[in-house]
């Protein structure tokens, strides 16, 4: 006796069912770790705002008081502060998921025990906490901007379409950190290395044109020198941003996205074992 195979349309629904569902688990767990962080705190999501200010305050203070450094656009202290902090938030973005990556497997070992749990979707939440946080310093930093010029560049509806491709990035390399972490603990400790590294190794304390030429190339391997550039230029400088450069780096993290992707459902039938 054969198996009636399902029909395309209830197939179709199912796919669709189960799309909702990882969605909205994606959403609870994101939910969950943006309030488990902040349970018990005076200041409660405001801390999100702090940290990043206050770098952006000592980076403001060191290069135009003690290491004076010319901006182009920028013409004022505040004017080069906004250019910094646009900066800063999308490195805070990438940075915050890939550090927390390489535990997101071994710090919850009662979801890695549950068969049933998607644990795929642990790095999506984290991309979308870090979501979170970076879309409240986009707010302050366009309220900044409304005060201070009287404001916003229409062209900052655009933003999305810089910060996905990053989003993107940033997942692929949480799903790669999340399955590595496993199997060799130490790589949290690299992580926060190379947090630093791109830091100053991307156009964020300083600007790409002063860079010399022979080097600016190298500049692209960084995962955040594109969306720093192309982010200031449709939230602050008003202008659209680079298409040629934004879709190719869009192509790298899709393939990025899917290599990770497919690295931690390799190995995630080992977790078990070794969580």
């Amino acid at each position: 006796m054969t198996q009636a195979t399902p029909s395309r349309p209830d197939a179709r629904r199912r796919r669709w069912r189960d799309l909702r569902r990882a969605l909205t688990l994606t959403w609870e767990l994101t939910k969950r770790d943006v309030l488990a962080r902040y349970r018990g705190s005076f200041g409660g999501t405001s801390w999100s705002l702090i940290q990043p200010l206050l770098m952006l305050a000592i980076y403001t203070i060191v290069f135009t008081q003690i290491i004076p450094a010319r901006w182009p656009g920028a013409s004022t202290t505040i004017d080069f502060a906004m250019l910094l902090f646009s900066g800063l938030l999308m490195h805070s973005v990438m940075v915050e998921t890939i550090v927390r990556a390489p535990t997101l497997i071994t710090s919850t070992p009662n979801f890695v025990k549950r068969i049933v749990f998607p644990l795929d979707l642990l790095p999506v939440a984290a991309v979308g906490t870090s979501l979170f946080h970076y879309l409240l310093g986009v707010i302050a930093l366009c309220l900044v901007l409304y005060l201070v010029k009287g404001s916003v560049p229409g062209t900052v509806v655009l933003l999305p379409l810089v910060v996905g491709p990053m989003l993107l990035m940033a997942l692929g390399f949480a799903w790669f950190l999340a399955g590595i972490g496993v199997f060799v603990r130490d790589v949290v400790h690299v992580v926060g290395l190379a947090g630093t590294v791109l830091l100053f190794l991307a156009p964020i304390v300083y600007p790409l044109q002063a860079v010399p030429e022979s080097w600016r190339a190298w500049l692209y391997l960084n995962p955040l020198t594109v969306p720093v550039e192309e982010g200031r230029a449709v939230t602050i400088l008003g202008v659209a941003p680079d298409w040629r450069a934004l879709a190719l780096y869009t192509v790298v993290a899709a393939v990025v996205a899917l290599a990770g992707y497919l690295w931690f459902r390799r190995v995630r039938p080992q977790f078990a074992d070794l969580v």
